[in-house]
């Protein structure tokens, strides 16, 4: 009932410059913030009872073609942990792999707890050390509206027990940080709610899967794959490998059911199982399902975080995935450089993926799945999203590449990494992960 010209806007905009309001017609308005430095920098438009709060990410580098990154609005960012950050292709459900923890809780245990003459840590004695109410302290929800049914096993009080288990000078108090997956709708607004669970039946959180990525089979359902370790089935090592699974969007996914006895598992029994590689041996880490445009999934791309730092893709030679033949293929040294390469994303023409904190790609110049070895097959590397400032309230850095199509834009969806305050130590900073997303063209 408002007119939609003339209008005086009220903004709240507590960082950076703010430029005039201009009236660019047909009820759109416009206004520049001009940032001094990186971080996330809140927007609040009023007008008359309604209001619009919106993030944006100001990042050191930013692809020319590309528009503004922002924060993902809505129920998906929270003071918790989010990682792993996955849109479905329609961009109608967005996945983040959450933990009510701190990061350098979980990252930086070994040397906060760290005991003199033992190889791992000694949680029983470091809460007097510096830095400690970062491995002890919750943050974040652990129930809705947020976090509906997140699995609180291993939460006493808001505080993490961890688990009660002694390996004499290696470990004592073995370490739990709990973690689920949660999907979100998009909404007509824009904004991402309706959280639902996708995680195994697991009191604890101790089974935390990995890196989904999902194939459209209807609007509300998906074929996906996901990298987890099953204690009980390590196919040749104890290392990540790929499962696969389907999933109706939208309503709570059990992965498979874990019982305890006591501390320890007593048993797991998987929902999903295991693509059918002739071998599993290594690491196989945030798979990426490339389909070809009948839908048909062709190859599966996987990374290993933990010691080669390199790519990897299995094509398929024979049957259909989940099953059938697949060919693994080593990526050349134009994509494999000596620097840390994960999560890749393969478009076709284009390979996004994260090299160390930063998120490039490189346009894919040969004809068919024959070069993908091939340096020459490769175009030069491409900065799409660039961290790297370091202090407080900086973007460290960008990762976990993820696109969609949305009324004919293409998204790229990320996780970013923010400082976010320093330890009593003077020697570590904790740091928030959360999703963004930016329009690339």
């Amino acid at each position: 009932g408002v007119g939609i010209a003339g209008q005086t806007l009220t903004l709240s905009v507590p960082k950076g410059v703010v430029g005039p309001v201009s009236d660019k017609g047909g009820g759109a308005y416009e206004f520049i913030v001009t940032p001094n430095e990186s971080g996330i920098y809140p927007v609040t438009v009023r007008l008359e009872t309604a209001t619009v709060k919106r993030e944006a990410l100001v990042l050191s580098d930013v692809l020319d073609s590309a528009g503004q990154a922002q924060i993902v609005p809505g129920l998906v960012n929270t003071s918790g942990y989010e990682d792993g950050i996955t849109i479905t292709p329609d961009g109608q459900y967005l996945f983040v792999q959450y933990g009510p923890f701190y990061f350098t809780g979980l990252f930086s245990l070994t040397s906060i707890c760290a005991e003199s003459g033992w190889s791992m840590y000694n949680i029983t004695t470091c809460a007097s050390k510096p830095d400690s109410e970062w491995v002890f302290n919750t943050i974040g929800p652990y129930a809705a509206p947020e976090r509906p049914n997140f699995p609180t096993g291993g939460i006493s009080g808001g505080k993490l027990t961890h688990f009660d288990v002694v390996i004499p000078n290696v470990a004592s108090r073995l370490a739990l940080f709990p973690t689920a997956f949660y999907g979100f709708k998009r909404q007509a607004d824009g904004t991402f709610a309706e959280p639902f669970k996708v995680a195994f039946n697991d009191a604890k959180g101790a089974n935390g899967p990995y890196g989904l990525s999902f194939q459209m089979t209807s609007a509300t359902s998906a074929r996906f794959a996901v990298a987890w370790n099953n204690y009980y089935n390590d196919l040749g090592d104890d290392k990540p490998d790929i499962y696969s699974g389907t999933m109706t969007l939208g309503h709570d996914v059990n992965l498979g059911d874990v019982v305890y006895s006591g501390e320890f598992f007593q048993s797991i029994t998987p929902n999903i199982k295991p693509v059918s590689f002739a071998s599993h041996a290594g690491v196989q880490g945030n798979p990426h399902l490339y389909a070809d445009a009948l839908g048909t999934i062709e190859s599966i791309w996987v990374d290993d975080e933990q010691a080669t730092h390199d790519l990897t893709v299995y094509q398929l030679a024979r049957g259909v995935f989940p099953d059938g033949s697949w060919t693994k293929i080593a990526l050349p040294a134009k994509i494999n450089t000596s620097k840390i390469e994960s999560q890749p994303f393969f478009t076709g023409k284009r390979l996004y993926l994260t090299r160390e904190t930063t998120i490039v790609y490189h346009e894919f110049l040969g004809s068919g799945s024959g070069d993908y070895g091939l340096d020459a097959a490769w175009g030069d590397e491409v900065i799409v999203l660039k961290g790297g400032e370091t202090q407080l309230g900086g973007i460290l850095g960008v990762g976990e590449p993820t696109l969609a199509t949305v009324n004919g834009k293409t998204l790229l969806y990320f996780a970013y990494v923010e400082t976010r305050s320093e330890g009593s130590s003077g020697t570590r900073k904790d740091y928030d992960l959360g999703a963004a997303f930016i329009t690339l063209d």
